[in-house]
Parts: C-alpha cells; structure tokens; sequence
C-alpha cells in the first residue's frame, strides 16, 4: 500500500522591491554608525588617473598619466601592447568613461599601493558610464589594499579574452594589523578573510570573461556590488582561484552570475548569494575549503529568494554543500556530482549576524531540488523561522533529512543512513524509501503504523492531525 504525504500548504513568493541606487546603500550602512565620520567606499580618489584615459570611446592623452605608460601603440578605438607600471595607488591602466568602444590587446599593467574606491581611474581597466571595453591576451596584476584589477559600472560592458587578471590585496592573517573602515575588509557574517577583489560589475553592467585566468589572495575572485535593479557577470572556460581565503564569485541583490564550464579553485566557497541574487554553475568543476556555496540576506526585506542552479560538473566541499542562513531560497542541482566531505549537503540555520533580514510574515523557505542524480550526504533544517521542501525528481538521496519535508516523484528514492524525521508530501510506495539496521526514520503522513524496511531499518509513521 502507498503512503500518503500530508498537504503541506507551501507560501507563494512575492516581489521582493528592494533597489537600492549606490548613495541609497552608503547612506543606509552610515546610519548604522552615525557618530563615525560619513564614508562612501564606492568613491575613488579625487587624484586618481590612468595611464590610458579613453572619454567616448577616444584615447585622451591630455587626461592621461602618460609618464607611467612605458610602452604601446595606440590607434582609434584601440591599442596594442601597452605596458604600465604604477606604485602609488592612485595611478591605473586603462579607463573607458562615457559611450563607444575601445579594445586593449597584449596589455601589460602592473599596479601597487593602497587604494579607495571601487572601480574609477585607479583600476588596473575599468569602464564607466556605457563604455564597452574589450581585453585582449592581458595580463593585469595589481596589490594593495582594496586595489581592483577590473570593474565594469553605471551601464557598462567588459569583455576579457584569453588574459589573467590577479589581485592580492595587503597584507592580512597572522597578526597582520587589518584595517576598520567600512568594506576595506569582508563584512563578518562572509566567515572570511582579506581585503581585495579583484573583479567587480555593478549598477546596470555586465561582464564577460573567457578562457582567463582570475586569482585572488583573499576576499573574492569575482565579485559584484549594489546592482540599481541589474548586473551580469559571466565567465566561460576559466580558471577561478582564491588562494589563501575568500569567494570565487558573489552575487548581490538583482545581480545574475553565471559560470559555464569553470574550474574553480577557492579556499572557502564557490560562491556567495546575497538576497535577492542568483549564481549558475554549468558543468564546472570546484574545490572548496569551506562550504560549497553560502546564501543569506542582511539588510534586505523579507520577500528575497536567492537562486543557485548547477547543472552538471562537480563540487568538493569540506563542509556543507550549500549553507543557507535565514535566507529563502531555491537550489535546483541537476545531473550533479556533489561531494562533501563533512556528509552534509543542505544546512539551514538561523543567522546570528545583527544585519540579517527579518523573516516576515509566511516567509517563502527554502526550496531543494535534486533532478536525475545521486545525491550523498544528510539534509538537516535548522532554520526554525522558515521551512524547507527537499525534491527528489529521478533522484536517490543517501543521508539523513531532519527537519524538512520531501516529495519524491517515482524516480526518486531515499536511504537513510541516520535516524531522520521528516514530513512527507505527496505519495510515495514503500520501495522508495530504505534504511539500514538501527536507523529510524520517523514520516509525518495522512496514516499512522510502524514496519520494518527492506535493509533492516524501521519506518515509522506518524499521523498527528
């Protein structure tokens, strides 16, 4: 006989209206600190220039630091083998600022020194105001503190080929004094370390990387910052590395990034969602410290739904697959290999940082899908402010699942390695569901009974209507 899941009423989602312009964003995180002196870290040094200034899609030598231009040919809307060499901070390589193109092959730039900002003339290349700048067999290298190796922003194109862009922030970790301004070094609640990105696209941008190599020291790979509604950020065929701590990718709020066909190498996650922001893998291949992606929302309202998708590929995570605190979410993996080696792929908690969003009221809750795979390792939903649907499309899930309710369409199946409580939704025949000798698994369903399953373990069915 099949056993009948509970109908489990799930909370419809909502539009999240949450577009934050930059100075909406700086004024809010100034508020948190009114007594400290106003800071806005998006803004670059007055004195800032590059090497190469291009002004609607011109070369303006007059607006240039020529004098750290060591070498290259320049030719409209172009140019080839320049080299650049800056210590002081505040001197870039390339800046496209207003409409029309402009495209940099074989370019050299080698930046030092502390800088402040995100993006501007400081920037190793970075576009502005819906300048389209196109890299070419680059090689960008910059350090210092919040020192970017590329930004693309305010409406704005970057394409980068074949090329490796680094960053490697100051120095930080063993009893490095770091500094205490805001966004100089990642927010506690990122659990990570350092103090420079070396990729950021914002406000209306987008950017394409292929066939790169893009490093960081510590804090993020690639990175993206406060949308205004819209930002994209791709990478194909690359190498992603964070090499002592840090994200390979993030996204914000309205900021969609996709990696195809990417090999990331990060010391802590893959990637980082927060709020409102969506991350798609295909077919990569990852390694990872610490959890394979975190997803969360600080500051945000309670309608945001994260979004991660990986669609084939592999992922390696010391710790949980995907951690998620007090954040809805939808997490649809597809064709997977995921291995943790903790043994827990979905961890939900709730959030300790100060800044998290509040829940609401009916909040959305977090949505897994596991479709036409094998899927190891224990579901386990801490969050008590929300609830967790876990989806078995053609799937076999070998773990644990505390705390959650699970669907199963006929495909699916699920042994549980571990006692397990769970609620079940829909309706299942008792060959879907296993588990070993002297493991439990309690099921919330319509009828209520106790059996024995096929490898020795015990079912046992609850009906507390």
């Amino acid at each position: 006989m099949n056993i009948q899941g509970k109908d489990v009423r799930r909370p419809a989602a909502r539009t999240a209206n949450y577009v934050l312009t930059v100075k909406e964003m700086v004024d809010a995180v100034n508020s948190i600190n009114p007594n400290a002196p106003y800071h806005d870290w998006f803004a670059s040094h007055p004195e800032a220039q590059a090497a190469v200034c291009v002004k609607d899609g011109i070369y303006r030598p007059e607006l240039s630091a020529s004098s750290r231009l060591m070498g290259g040919r320049m030719a409209e809307g172009r140019a080839e083998c320049l080299r650049v060499n800056a210590t002081d901070g505040i001197t870039g390589g390339i800046f496209v600022e207003g409409p029309g193109r402009f495209e940099a092959v074989n370019a050299s730039i080698a930046l030092s020194g502390d800088s402040v900002g995100i993006g501007g003339p400081s920037t190793g290349a970075a576009v502005k105001d819906g300048g389209e700048l196109i890299l070419r067999e680059a090689f960008i290298d910059v350090s210092g503190l919040t020192h970017y190796a590329t930004v693309a922003e305010r409406n704005s194109v970057l394409r980068v080929y074949d090329s490796v862009i680094a960053s490697h922030g100051a120095p930080f970790g063993e009893g490095q004094p770091q500094p205490t301004g805001i966004m100089q070094t990642p927010p506690p609640g990122l659990m990570i370390d350092g103090n420079g990105r070396t990729h950021c696209t914002m406000t209306g941008s987008q950017s394409f990387f292929y066939n790169c190599l893009i490093t960081c020291d510590g804090w993020g790979a690639l990175s993206t910052e406060t949308a205004e509604g819209f930002a994209y950020l791709e990478a194909n065929d690359c190498r992603v590395v964070t090499i002592r701590r840090g994200y390979g990718t993030y996204s914000d709020p309205g900021c969609h990034v996709v990696l195809n066909r990417c090999r990331v190498d990060s010391a802590d996650m893959i990637g980082i969602v927060g709020g409102q922001g969506e991350l798609i893998l295909r077919d990569c291949q990852a390694r990872c410290g610490t959890y394979g992606v975190l997803l969360h929302s600080v500051a945000g309202v309670p309608e945001e739904i994260g979004s991660v998708e990986v669609t084939g590929g592999r992922i390696e995570s010391e710790g949980p697959m995907a951690l998620i605190r007090s954040d809805n979410a939808r997490l649809r993996f597809d064709h997977a290999q995921l291995c943790s080696r903790c043994g827990v792929l979905i961890h939900t908690q709730v959030n300790d940082d100060p800044l998290a969003t509040p829940a609401g009221e009916d909040p959305y809750g977090v949505e897994v899908v596991f479709r036409e795979m094998d899927a190891q390792g224990d579901v386990l939903h801490e969050d008590t402010q929300r609830q967790l649907y876990l989806y078995l499309e053609s799937a076999t899930l070998r773990g644990a699942v505390r705390g959650a309710c699970i669907q199963m369409d006929q495909g699916g199946k699920w042994f549980a390695t571990s006692d397990s409580e769970a609620v079940l939704m829909g309706e299942i025949h008792p060959f879907q569901l296993d588990a070993p000798q002297g493991v439990t698994v309690r099921l919330h369903a319509v009828q209520a009974g106790r059996q024995t399953l096929p490898s020795g373990g015990i079912l046992e069915l609850i009906c507390n209507e």
